[in-house]
């Protein structure tokens, strides 16, 4: 492999890139080119200094992206993933799987050559082939590799049919999901599940989506302007590739609970929600969510992905855990 360092992001790397992500060992759509550059023009709308410098390394083997690294170095001398911490649930080297041995060691080789203090990779999936990598080239170096486990990420298995996965949610979950939704149904209150599908919709809808984010305070405090002008660079970016999947549940013509979605690979991600203050008798969260995951059926998604997080609903409706990692390394 021959290994180059950019400290830009260079619009010739975005077809080799997705198409080495596609294959990659972690497919996950906070590693699509254009999310990790959108994301990197404000630093993850601020969380991170804009003095921070681009430390992206990509190998080539006969003119073929093998791996993409995609680093960047704080004024403090740490090395983070692109895309690290607060808003991209998942992250990873792209690689192959069967690449990674090798394209680790040569990542560290090159790495050897900048002046960095520690290297914090977040975000890591407990099956990322990067763990037993970087396990590997730390064990030669003669340096160790921290791992921590952090948070969880609960997902739902789907095949296709909704009362097939209805089976799989225990007796009591599976009567509420079914109670809750048959309730809004029947409400003398038109309540209506849309999927935003028109590009004329998406202003209004990302707006949509801030109010009702909003009513949750912690939300509120989080949506600063610079973040709320991220997200919604984010949601315009995946609307034009096709993987937005912008759901609401209108109350009488008014938008009263949402759910922003990524729609890649066969799956449903959900990035975050939102729910009105009112008609609370309705139970809007667990309604929306339903819908969403009934919806996934009927288009033959094979996963639903809860993304970070243990908060309970999630399991509730029937996922099950998988473990995200750090990985640590101190020169």
């Amino acid at each position: 492999m021959i290994f180059s360092t950019h400290i830009t992001f260079s619009d010739n790397l975005s077809q080799a890139w997705d198409e080495l992500l596609a294959v990659s060992a972690s497919n996950v759509p906070f590693l699509k080119y254009n999310y990790q550059k959108i994301w990197w023009e404000s630093r993850g709308a601020n969380e991170w200094s804009m003095d921070s410098e681009l430390v992206l390394i990509t190998a080539e083997d006969a003119g073929i992206l093998r791996g993409v690294a995609p680093l960047f170095r704080t004024p403090q001398g740490e090395l983070h993933l692109v895309g690290s911490t607060e808003i991209s649930d998942f992250l990873d080297f792209v690689v192959r799987p069967e690449d990674a041995p090798a394209f680790v060691a040569g990542v560290w080789d090159v790495l050897q050559k900048i002046d960095w203090k520690v290297m914090i990779l977040d975000n890591i999936l407990e099956t990322s082939p990067l763990i037993p990598a970087f396990q590997q080239t730390m064990a030669k170096a003669s340096l160790e590799l921290n791992l921590e486990p952090v948070e969880v990420a609960p997902a739902i298995t789907l095949d296709g049919d909704w009362e097939a996965y209805l089976a799989t949610v225990k007796k009591k979950q599976r009567h509420e999901i079914r109670r809750k939704m048959r309730r809004a149904d029947e409400s003398e209150l038109q309540v209506t599940f849309k999927v935003i599908d028109q590009l004329e919709e998406l202003p209004q809808a990302i707006q949509d989506v801030f109010h009702l984010m909003r009513f949750d305070k912690e939300k509120k405090i989080f949506l600063t302007p610079a973040m709320e002008s991220l997200f919604e660079k984010i949601a315009v970016w995946a609307f034009n590739e096709g993987i937005l999947n912008l759901a609401f549940l209108e109350v009488d013509g008014k938008a009263s609970a949402c759910n922003f979605s990524f729609d890649y690979n066969n799956q449903i991600w959900l990035y975050n929600s939102g729910i009105s203050a009112e008609y609370q008798d309705l139970s809007l969260g667990w309604v929306i969510l339903g819908k969403l995951i009934e919806w996934s059926t009927v288009e033959g998604k094979n996963r639903f992905d809860f993304m970070r997080g243990d908060e309970e609903y999630k399991y509730r409706f029937g996922a099950e855990n998988r473990q995200l990692y750090r990985l640590s390394i101190t020169r």
